[in-house]
């Protein structure tokens, strides 16, 4: 496998509005990427470094009015919301594993649909990074809840790929851009997971008994209509299901 494939992955899932989730150990490049694949394929993009933020920042600040308390966004979220639905609002969530329980919990739904209190972001595409739990400053486990939003990506970059981004003074790397017409591969994609279903109608639904297993990818119906879009994008770009970037995205869905 080459790493680049994991970066195509990586922009492959964003483009196709898939909560992806990029795992891996302190100082590879993680956010420095994420950056890159959102200045090529984002109309507008922000990070949130979400051990540094209480849940009202994700939640909403609760301001009283006359007809009651509402709960106003950052001013961010206002900014991603004005991009158009045709094109791609990216909200990078970094160090995820570091932020304490309740402001991971305030993000969930914004995550997935991009609703963060009373504003929606329609164009709204999410990457996240994290280290493991066990080495993370102050790293919590995932919730099965929260896992269960991602497309898991395991982040291990190699030394030569790093030897080679270096003698080349770090270049942003070339990602695929998903063709306009991407989605009409959608129905093709629902039939390949419809007849897997009917063969594997346990692969479909099996969160797993262990809590650690349960913050990484395991199967559900969210996960496998995510699997769906991500499928569909890969064929837009002429890739074969046994091709190494389609494994990664439905593995790390399922």
């Amino acid at each position: 496998m080459e790493f680049s494939d994991v970066i195509k992955s990586v922009a492959i899932a964003m483009q196709a509005h898939v909560p992806v989730l990029l795992e891996g150990n302190p100082g590879e490049a993680k956010t420095r990427i994420v950056d890159a694949i959102m200045r090529q394929v984002c109309a507008d993009s922000h990070t949130s470094i979400v051990a540094l933020h209480e849940p009202p920042e994700y939640g909403g600040y609760p301001v009283p009015t006359e007809n009651g308390v509402r709960l106003l966004p950052l001013s961010w979220v206002n900014r991603l919301a004005l991009v158009p639905q045709d094109k791609i609002a990216g909200l990078f969530l970094d160090e995820l594993s570091n932020g304490a329980p309740a402001t991971r919990s305030a993000a969930m739904r914004g995550v997935l649909d991009g609703t963060w209190r009373e504003k929606h972001i329609p164009a709204l595409s999410t990457a996240a990074a994290m280290n493991p739990p066990e080495i993370a400053e102050s790293g919590y486990d995932l919730s099965a809840a929260l896992a269960n939003r991602f497309c898991h990506i395991a982040w291990d970059m190699p030394v030569a790929y790093w030897v080679q981004a270096l003698i080349a003074n770090f270049p942003d790397p070339a990602v695929p851009k998903l063709p306009d017409t991407w989605q009409e591969h959608k129905i093709r994609a629902k039939t390949l997971v419809a007849a897997f279903a009917a063969v594997k109608p346990d692969s479909i639904k099996a969160m797993p008994g262990e809590a650690s297993a349960r913050s990484g990818p395991w199967p559900s119906f969210r996960t496998w209509t995510m699997a769906i879009d991500l499928i569909a994008a890969c064929q837009a770009l002429g890739y074969k299901l046994t091709d190494i970037v389609p494994v990664l995205l439905v593995g790390g869905c399922v």
